[in-house]
Formats: structure tokens, sequence, C-alpha cells
């Protein structure tokens, strides 16, 4: 019985491994629009970071971290994906960030739940430029929350604090090259 036990938590904690690596070409698709967006007077390309480092205390999925290159292939930024948990379902995002990790720009990619909505708009989103490290992300102090839609707007909100921290730590260990 403890055996059975065993082997479905992991399985249930491997299969929740693989779904957060997931995201579908619709995905990859509004993030390059954005990333045309962004950059609308030259071209800008990503390119998949694979960072394998067993020692990093996270994991980071298989193309969800990317480098931004202009067509002379200097650094413009990072783009990194990611999912947070909303009230039943989970929210697609990405946050980018220069090449000093400072977040220029968040957007929500797909919102699954049929309230709350409002977290993808310019207007909330904007209270993370500008910001590095987790610094002034602190959900109903820095971080304004949204009406009826508190669960997205704070676990979207650390979701973003969690990814700028990650980011940081991958520079410091010389994983962003």
């Amino acid at each position: 019985m403890r055996k059975i036990l065993i082997i479905n938590a992991v399985l249930i904690l491997f299969g929740f491994t693989i779904q957060q690596a997931e995201f579908t070409d619709k995905v990859y698709k509004k993030l390059d629009k954005t990333i045309s967006k962004l950059w609308p007077e030259k071209e800008v390309h990503r390119k998949a970071m694979q960072i394998n480092d067993k020692e990093l205390g996270f994991q980071v999925s298989p193309n969800s971290l990317f480098k931004l290159m202009d067509a002379d292939n200097h650094l413009v930024g990072y783009a990194y994906l990611d999912k947070a948990n909303s009230k039943s379902a989970k929210i697609d995002y990405v946050v980018f960030f220069d090449k000093n990790l400072k977040i220029i720009y968040t957007q929500v990619l797909i919102y699954r739940e049929e309230y709350g909505g409002e977290i993808g708009s310019n207007r909330w989103l904007k209270q993370f430029y500008g910001k590095y490290n987790g610094t002034g992300m602190e959900f109903q102090k820095d971080i304004q929350n949204i009406s009826g839609a508190t669960i997205s707007s704070r676990n979207i909100t650390n979701a973003i604090k969690k990814l700028s921290q990650r980011i940081v730590i991958l520079q410091q260990k010389g994983l962003l090259k």
C-alpha cells in the first residue's frame, strides 16, 4: 500500500512538472508578436536557453527562457515564459527583461478563467516595469490588488516576483551566457 502511494505521488509530481513545461504554439506566436511590438525599429529574434544546473534549487523548463538578440546577434534582453495559478486554472504569461535584468514589459498570454481577466490589462501590469530581483513587488503594498481577481492578481504577482529573482540567480551563477 505504501509503495502505491509513493508511486502515485511521484507520478503526480512528474506529471505536474511536465505540464508546467508545456506551452502551445499559440503562446509562442503571441510571444513573437509581442517581441515585434516591443522592438518595431529593429529585427529581434529569440534564442532558447537550456539551463541544466542541478544545484540551482529550481528548474528552468525547456523553451521557457530566451535570449533576445538583434540582427547582429547583440543581446537586447531576455524573455521568460511561465505559468501561474489562477482560481481554478493556469495563466500563461511572459516577462521581458532588459540586459540589466530590470522588467521592461509583462504580458498575460492566455487567461483561462471566466472572471478576473483585468490582470491582463497593461494598466495593471505596468506596476512591474522597472522592478529588479523581486524588489518592490509586495502584493497589496507595492502591487495593487484587483477587486474580483484577488487570487489571480496575488498569484501572478508572486510568480513574476519569483521569476525576477530567479533570472538574477541565473546571472550570478554565470548561466545567462
